[in-house]
């Protein structure tokens, strides 16, 4: 996978752990920065998912604030989305100068993505590309699993979201029987019950606090033509929590996106169809390079 620089790094009064994956001619290349997804998950998620991408960027994983080895601290305002994009841009304001970028491609998958979308409309100036994977432009994607729920899923998983996803009352046990309850539903790799699609660890407080609260209030979708740079919208056709509906809502608003639905994945596009996932991922990444290069020479013209 390359070699890696990894450590914590002080940002926002807290101690961010973070991986820094690149190849041995990392300063000639851009960097990429993943935002964690649950919410509640770590970079370990993720690790597996973006690697492919390294001989082309330096990838930049981190774990968010009381996820995987980042301490938690504060009250439940700092688990906000809010908080999230506040924490994401100082510590890539910390990093970027101590590893030698300051603008990224930005990549966000499920939250990870919500969060990128509110970064990005608030610091357009560092972000070079998006790309956007399972995820949703607002609060209403809750009211629309809800409906997907009831036609796709059986009566045990529906009353498994009745009694923890819908009210935001996971503990650490509940967290892990919900993803091995709904884990057909969540990735179509996932045949059988007895498996969990995201077997890793999830904080379940923080999980709990964005379904009481972010699941009933954010909204990016009056500010989504505010974004220029190059994106990416990936959705999976059998998505159940952010259904594809949402994806082509983003498309129509983004001017400069790219909208790519696969027929044969759910929620966890990565687990279901990695070969197309990947290729689709490096197709965008060299267009919207060719595309910038062609910007910055008419600009250096004119």
């Amino acid at each position: 996978m390359g070699e890696s620089l990894e450590g914590f790094i002080e940002a926002n009064r807290i101690s961010f752990h973070y991986k820094y994956v690149f190849e041995e001619d990392r300063f000639s290349k851009p960097t990429l920065v993943v935002f964690p997804g649950g919410p509640g998950f770590g970079l370990a998620l993720y690790e597996a998912q973006i690697s492919f991408l390294v001989n082309s960027v330096n990838i930049l994983f981190f774990d968010p604030r009381g996820c995987g080895e980042t301490p938690a601290q504060g009250d439940e305002d700092c688990y906000t989305l809010e908080g999230y994009i506040e924490d994401a841009y100082c510590l890539t304001r910390s990093l970027g100068m101590e590893l030698g970028f300051s603008k990224f491609i930005l990549y966000g998958t499920s939250y990870g993505g919500m969060a990128a979308l509110g970064f990005t409309i608030q610091h357009p100036e560092l972000v070079t590309q998006l790309i956007l994977v399972s995820c949703a432009p607002s609060y209403h994607f809750f009211e629309l699993a809800r409906m997907e729920l009831t036609e796709r899923g059986d009566k045990s998983q529906r009353r498994m979201c009745q009694s923890y996803l819908w009210p935001g009352k996971f503990s650490r046990i509940t967290v892990t029987d919900y993803f091995r309850e709904l884990g057909p539903l969540y990735s179509r790799k996932v045949v059988k019950k007895t498996a969990n699609p995201y077997d890793f660890p999830c904080n379940f407080q923080i999980l709990n606090a964005a379904l009481r609260t972010e699941y009933g209030r954010f909204d990016f979708t009056p500010r989504l033509a505010e974004i220029e740079c190059p994106t990416l919208i990936m959705a999976g056709k059998h998505d159940w929590i952010t259904p594809s509906s949402l994806a082509m809502t983003m498309q129509r608003a983004i001017p400069h996106s790219t909208m790519v639905i696969f027929s044969s994945a759910a929620h966890s596009i990565a687990k279901d169809v990695p070969e197309a996932f990947q290729a689709t991922v490096r197709e965008f990444l060299v267009s919207a390079s060719l595309t910038e290069r062609r910007a910055a020479r008419r600009e250096f013209g004119s």
